[in-house]
C-alpha cells in the first residue's frame, strides 16, 4: 500500500500550471514573471530558470522553489522592501499573510511564466548546469532579454487573521493492515488484540506470533502531539500522510514514513518534521 501511494504521487505530480490554476491552493505564487520555462517536446523535457534567485530549477521542484523561504524573501526584498525583517522572517503566518496580499496586489498585472519552446537538439545544447550559461544561451536563441526590470512597491503590513476553531476536530487512527479507522487510542489498542487483526497479521507474515498491544503505546507520542496541537488551535499539516511503523518482535522504537516528503524520521523528530518548511511545502505541492 505504501509503495502504491508513492507511485501514485509520482504519476499524478502537480505541474506548475495546474497548481497556479487551482483555486483551492493555500499558498500564493510570487514572482512568476521571474520564471523562465524551457520546454521541448517528443519527448517532453522541461527545465526552469529563476532570474530573481539566479538559479536553474528542475521541473519537479519548481513549485517547491516558488514556495520556499529563500525565494519569497528575495521577492519581498526586491518588490516590497522593508516588509520582511529579521525578527519576522521565521513566522510562517506572517509570511503567508504578506504573500497573499502581494499576490492580490500584482494580480491585476497579469504576471505569468515566460515560456521558451526549443527543439530537442537545441534543448540538449543548453547547459542547464550553469545558470549564467543557460541564461546567455536562451537570450541568444530568443534574441530578447529574459530578466525583467523591478519597480519596488510599498511595504506590506501584516494583518493577523483569526484562525478557525479546531475544537470539534478529532484525530482518527487508521490501521493500515486492516483498513479500519478508530476514533481514539483506546479503541485502536483494543483492535490490536482483536482476532481480525491477529489473522490479518498472520496472513502478512507466517513468522508473526505476538500482538502489538505492548508496542502500540509508543504511538501515543504522535497521537498526543496531534491532540495537543488541536487544543492550541494549531492543527499540524499532513498528518494523514505520515505512517507509524511498529514492531512486536523487538524493543526498537517506531519510526515514521512521510509520503509527502518521501523520508522517514524517528520519534524524537515528530515536532521538527511537522513544523518544518519542507513538510509544509511538500504537503501543499503534492496533495492539495
Amino acid at each position: 500500500k505504501l509503495l502504491k501511494r508513492f507511485e501514485a504521487m509520482h504519476q499524478n505530480r502537480v505541474t506548475l500550471q495546474d497548481y497556479h490554476r487551482n483555486h483551492n491552493r493555500q499558498h500564493p505564487l510570487l514572482g512568476l514573471q521571474h520564471i523562465v520555462e524551457c520546454v521541448s517536446f517528443e519527448p517532453e523535457q522541461k527545465s526552469y530558470l529563476c532570474t530573481l534567485c539566479q538559479l536553474v530549477i528542475a521541473s519537479h521542484t519548481i513549485i517547491g522553489h516558488l514556495l520556499s523561504f529563500d525565494h519569497v524573501d528575495l521577492y519581498f526584498k526586491a518588490w516590497h522592501p522593508s516588509t520582511v525583517t529579521s525578527n519576522e522572517s521565521d513566522s510562517n503566518s506572517f509570511l503567508l499573510d504578506c504573500a497573499k496580499q502581494a499576490e492580490k496586489i500584482h494580480t491585476a498585472e497579469n504576471v505569468s511564466v515566460q515560456q521558451v519552446k526549443l527543439q530537442p537538439d537545441v534543448f540538449k545544447s543548453v547547459n542547464f548546469d550553469s545558470y549564467s550559461e543557460a541564461l546567455k544561451s536562451l537570450e541568444s536563441i530568443t534574441k530578447r532579454c529574459l530578466t525583467i526590470s523591478i519597480k519596488p512597491g510599498d511595504k506590506i503590513d501584516h494583518h493577523p487573521a483569526t484562525a478557525p476553531s479546531t475544537k470539534e476536530v478529532r484525530c482518527l487512527i487508521h490501521c493500515q493492515n486492516c483498513c479500519e479507522r478508530f476514533s481514539n487510542m483506546f479503541r485502536y489498542l483494543e483492535h490490536l488484540t482483536n482476532d481480525k487483526h491477529i489473522r490479518m497479521m498472520q496472513e502478512l507474515s507466517q513468522d508473526w506470533t505476538g500482538h502489538f498491544y505492548d508496542r502500540a503505546k509508543f504511538y501515543v507520542d504522535l497521537y498526543t502531539y496531534i491532540n495537543e496541537s488541536l487544543k492550541k488551535n494549531m492543527p499540524p499539516v499532513g498528518t494523514s500522510l505520515v505512517m507509524t511503523c511498529l514492531t512486536s518482535v523487538s524493543k526498537d522504537d517506531p519510526f515514521y514514513l512521510c509520503v509527502a516528503c518521501q523520508e522517514y524520521f524517528c520519534q524524537s523528530d515528530i515536532r521538527n518534521h511537522f513544523e518544518s518548511r519542507k513538510h509544509l511545502i511538500s504537503t501543499q505541492v503534492n496533495f492539495y
